[in-house]
């Protein structure tokens, strides 16, 4: 039923409840689907008129008879604009721009008209020189890994050692890592000590060391690892970090405060236009004031500073989906945050274990969790993963193990409701507690031990929430699912407005209360996109797996301070673009009205203004252009690059 998945554009699953099932869905549609489409680019429209092409014709137009030059001028709009119309240029501006341009030429100013061509196509090579530079920055976000690693595959003593491509990687692989080495897959330090590069690769680093997990991208600052793989370079956080950008760069904008509707921006040089000519009949002075079009500079600076404006915000933490993700995060006045992934760790450790035999203790219960995820004790202080975790109290897990005699036996792990559906056993406590996850361990229908998970809040939870009220945010809650509605005493503590813990039909109804006063949303969340209101902004950290319009790299408090800041400078700075482009060409259309000035003059300026708005886009990044991104000091290290800042307490 998936053979031909490739060619739809959405996909409606029932889903039958079993874990991993939207992954694997998932997974196999992308692996049936044609080829990735290319990332929208915007094209030149001087596409079909090479720049070349254009400055050989307009030095020839003056050279010309007289009487020849106004119909040269106006030849040489209309292959402009068929240029135009032939790479995807907004029809609407690009049949304005040639009537103001063939008119100008056929009423006297062929050398205007030429000009005009002529200064507009080198804005545009540049414009898209500029959109080039912007997504080789975003690019640097995820840095290359090297072109092999040395790994070793298999158990001792049949254990062998190769050299491999981040692509051939497999879970259980073994792989040396030195000092500017970049990781090519998630894993788990087996050996060695080591620390981390930051997002900037500058500072001491963040020391690593055996049982810790790594996300792929790291680049080792000094030390030397063992590494084993966990997740594979095409499943990585790396994989899906690119992913993301490319979703980003081919995705189209909506219309909205930074991202104007350029269609609407047509009706108002024609209407002033058409009504001076209704008054004047001057057909000169009008094809002047249609050369004032609205539209034109932005147009042009659009594509740049939407690239530059998400590179900028990616600097800060945040991997935006656009300008008006953008926009969300600068102007939310109330912020949602998930507990679990977010404002606490998302590993579980063993808190607490109410056996019923007296044999089994927190080391008995410990080793047989590490044994249940096909782990070795050094992963034992990382803890246990929340999908892990999650997977074990939805759909339980199975245990076989064999005694110091001879004997087998097999173990049944679960949550309470698995537990009760299952076995008929009932447990007393609430299934899912605040920061609290619990299972039951049961053998041949008999409850052995409870065991109680708990998560460790971030470091500085609270600190970060008082500076985020400090950005503007009004109002806060803290969501964390827990049936007898008593969460934890360490959330309670955080200064939150409130903290919906009940279910989701709580937390929901939270939200609909916040829109219905008029505030503007963000859900901080690992999982709860389901539930985020209209026009409300859905953010995740990098290892979630539910959808958003924004990725929170590194710590995700940490990153959300930096890129909200970061979101209100990108704001102000596109707004005043866009009003600055609407003033600046609305003058230009009085001046020609008025013909205060020469249609030359008018052409120049409205050029000119172009160019400075370019100049703007891409200084929205605020980064130079020209440098070669850093090398590493080993050639098969490849290019190191630099990447968004990460902060850790």
């Amino acid at each position: 039923s998936l053979r031909r998945v490739g060619a739809a554009r959405s996909l409606v699953i029932a889903y039958d409840g079993r874990a991993g099932t939207r992954r694997e869905v998932l997974a196999h549609a992308e692996r049936i689907a044609s080829a990735p489409a290319q990332p929208r680019r915007p094209q030149p429209s001087s596409a079909g008129l090479p720049l070349e092409a254009a400055l050989a014709a307009g030095a020839l137009v003056p050279l010309l008879p007289p009487q020849l030059r106004p119909a040269a001028a106006a030849l040489l709009v209309s292959a402009k604009t068929v240029g135009a119309l032939r790479s995807g240029a907004e029809p609407g501006g690009a049949v304005l721009d040639a009537i103001a341009l063939a008119t100008t030429a056929l009423t006297g100013h062929p050398l205007t008209a030429t000009t005009s061509v002529l200064v507009g196509a080198a804005a545009e090579r540049w414009r898209d020189a500029l959109v080039d530079d912007t997504d080789r920055l975003l690019a640097q976000l995820t840095p290359p890994e090297a072109p092999a690693y040395r790994v070793r595959r298999g158990m001792p003593p049949a254990a062998r050692t190769m050299a491999l491509d981040p692509a051939q990687l497999q879970a259980g692989d073994c792989l040396r890592l030195a000092a500017g080495d970049v990781v090519p897959a998630d894993g788990i330090v087996a050996e060695g000590v080591g620390a981390l590069a930051d997002w900037l690769g500058t500072g001491t680093g963040i020391a690593v060391r055996a049982g810790e997990r790594i996300g792929s991208g790291e680049r080792i600052a000094r030390g030397a690892l063992t590494l084993r793989v966990e997740r594979p370079a095409a499943a990585s956080r790396a994989a899906r970090l690119r992913a993301h950008v490319r979703h980003a760069l081919r995705s189209s904008e909506t219309a909205g405060p930074l991202t104007p509707d350029l269609q609407r921006l047509v009706a108002l040089p024609v209407s002033a236009a058409g009504l001076v000519l209704a008054l004047t009949g001057d057909t000169a002075r009008t094809a002047s004031m249609l050369q004032a079009d609205p539209q034109y500079g932005l147009q042009l600076a659009h594509p740049v500073a939407r690239a530059a404006a998400v590179y900028a915000s990616a600097r800060h933490g945040a991997l935006m989906s656009g300008l008006d993700a953008i926009e969300r995060l600068a102007a939310a006045s109330t912020f949602a945050f998930e507990d679990v992934g977010v404002l606490a760790e998302s590993t579980w450790h063993l808190d607490r274990v109410i056996a019923q035999d007296a044999y089994i203790d927190a080391t008995v219960a410990e080793r047989w969790l590490l044994r249940l995820m096909g782990a070795s004790g050094i992963e034992a202080a990382s803890g246990f993963p929340d999908e892990r975790v999650a997977a074990w109290r939805e759909h339980g897990a199975v245990l076989p193990l064999a005694d110091e005699g001879g004997a087998r036996r097999v173990l049944h792990i679960g949550g309470a409701h698995l537990l009760a559906r299952t076995w008929g056993i009932e447990l007393t406590e609430p299934d899912r507690r605040s920061l609290v996850r619990r299972l039951g361990i049961v053998q041949d229908g008999r409850l052995l031990a409870t065991v109680h998970l708990g998560c460790r809040l971030r470091e500085r939870v609270g600190e970060r929430i008082a500076a985020l009220r400090a950005l503007g945010v009004q109002r806060i809650a803290v969501f964390t699912e827990d049936p007898a509605a008593m969460p934890a005493a360490a959330l309670t503590t955080l200064g939150a407005d409130a903290v919906v813990s009940s279910d989701r039909a709580a937390q929901e109804r939270w939200l609909d209360e916040a829109v219905a006063r008029g505030e503007r949303v963000a859900l901080v969340h690992t999982g709860l996109r389901d539930i985020l209101p209209p026009g409300g902004l859905s953010l995740c950290p990098v290892d979630a797996e539910a959808g958003a319009h924004g990725v929170l790299l590194g710590d995700p408090l940490a990153a959300l301070l930096s890129a909200r800041a970061e979101a209100q400078r990108l704001r102000r700075a596109l707004r005043w673009q866009f009003g600055g482009s609407v003033t600046a060409n609305s003058v230009l259309m009085v001046l020609a009205a008025m013909q205060a000035t020469s249609p030359l003059a008018i052409s120049a300026l409205r050029h000119g203004f172009a160019l400075l708005l370019l100049g703007s886009s891409a200084r929205l990044a605020r980064v130079a252009r020209s440098p070669a991104p850093p090398r590493a000091t080993r050639a098969r290290r490849g290019t190191v690059q630099r990447r968004t800042e990460r902060s850790h307490a």
